[in-house]
């Protein structure tokens, strides 16, 4: 059994409840259990029957912390039981940190992320998982990593697992879609935008699932797969934090000083190159919002009044060049998160090895471009560097040509629109 009973004589309570119990907010009590008392700390309850991720997260985040680490776990979904219990999650209809309740299921509750800290970012109502997260999860990161709670790496990763793996959960036992597809109108058509709410990135909700007892396991205890479940959960969420911690946030300084340095390797600046491969591309987003929230813009009607320079924003950035481990170069396109390329590499190039590649493009040494035109692979990082170059510089003629184009009004026909240019500066772009 994973209950953690201190199992005592009673002589050993007596010279010892009176430093215990300051230590905690509940107050522990006796309980006579065969030859022996059995000092219990306080109680944490959940429902019993087929366990979740929301609710074996959240059992597993609370005794983490050193005021509920000694706490007696009780599933059940008997009233009187429940309303004896220090703490409560995923059961009990009630959301109540100061009596720390923390139920997702009763009626009204809208909690997510965004309404909990006030800020624009994921609208998936909390689980249990979610709300034990919110309310302890910065503690517990902080006594992980040894940082301050109020530190700026710590507020950062705070977010950022939530986002890989917390969110994951809250999604999954709501049962929100990952995609968000809505419907937007035109004239007289219509079409479907599809975003991600939230994305599956480790499948931790169905692998706990799978944890539950089978139909035909009726001998399988289910107390022992909900520990294992609990084990499971902890044992990733902790490698989540240790990644986060100490290889995603030390990456960010070495993009910081590639973007400070841009203007060194190409005229363009819209490619920065990392001696190192690093976790990039989260920090190279919050980098270049971050540039643009520092230029300063002046509203409009004041620019007409009095002279007011135009923003200023360095371009984004498009390539990124690092190394691989057997010494070659990569070439690496810039994409969102719906793998949308910045600037993709010519069709041409696309599925091209070795010697035909090096043909087609007027440089030596190149190996390999995939065939979906993300990623590049040259011999050299002076090679790799002029294939970023070269398609930056094929798509600036690109662009210089269609802007000069005559613009044309779009016609219509029978309603519809048959002809739409979308060149660079038309009223119709």
């Amino acid at each position: 059994m994973r209950f953690k009973y201190k199992r005592q004589p009673f002589r050993f309570f007596v010279s010892q409840i009176f430093q215990l119990c300051p230590k905690q907010k509940t107050s522990p009590w006796l309980q006579y259990r065969g030859s022996c008392f059995t000092i219990i700390m306080g109680l944490l309850g959940t429902h019993d029957g087929c366990f979740h991720c929301d609710e074996v997260f959240a059992v597993f985040l609370l005794r983490q912390l050193p005021e509920f680490k000694d706490f007696t776990v009780v599933r059940t979904r008997d009233p009187d039981e429940l309303a004896s219990c220090d703490i409560l999650v995923d059961v009990g209809g009630v959301y109540d940190p100061k009596t720390l309740r923390f139920d997702h299921h009763q009626k009204g509750f809208n909690v997510t992320w965004s309404s909990f800290f006030g800020l624009k970012s994921w609208n998936v109502k909390f689980s249990s998982a979610g709300l034990v997260y919110a309310h302890f999860g910065k503690r517990l990161l902080s006594s992980l990593t040894n940082w301050d709670v109020e530190s700026e790496p710590l507020k950062r990763i705070f977010s950022k697992i939530y986002e890989s793996f917390v969110l994951e959960i809250d999604g999954v036992d709501n049962g929100v879609s990952p995609s968000n597809d809505r419907l937007k109108y035109g004239w007289d058509f219509c079409w479907y935008v599809s975003s991600p709410r939230y994305n599956i990135r480790t499948g931790i909700s169905q692998r706990v699932t799978r944890l539950n007892p089978w139909w035909n396991e009726p001998s399988k205890n289910t107390t022992s797969a909900f520990w294992e479940a609990v084990d499971l959960v902890g044992r990733e969420f902790l490698d989540t934090v240790r990644y986060f911690a100490e290889c995603w946030w030390p990456a960010r300084d070495y993009v910081a000083r590639a973007m400070a340095n841009r203007n060194l390797v190409d005229s363009s600046q819209a490619i920065i190159v990392l001696e190192q491969s690093c976790p990039w591309k989260c920090h190279l987003f919050d980098l270049e919002r971050q540039e643009r929230a520092d230029v300063v813009v002046y509203p409009q009607p004041l620019r007409l009044l009095t002279y007011r320079p135009e923003p200023k924003f360095l371009p984004k950035v498009l390539f990124v060049v690092l190394p691989c481990d057997d010494g070659n170069w990569a070439v690496q396109a810039v994409s969102s998160e719906n793998f949308e390329n910045r600037l993709p590499f010519p069709a041409s190039w696309c599925a091209l090895r070795d010697a035909e590649l090096s043909e087609v493009t007027g440089i030596p040494g190149c190996i390999f471009v995939h065939s979906a035109g993300h990623f590049g692979l040259n011999k050299t990082r002076e090679g790799a560097l002029e294939m970023a170059r070269q398609i930056i510089r094929e798509s600036e003629a690109k662009e210089l040509l269609l802007n000069q184009a005559p613009l044309q009004p779009p016609t219509f026909s029978r309603g519809r629109v048959s002809h739409l240019h979308t060149v660079k500066g038309s009223r119709f772009h």
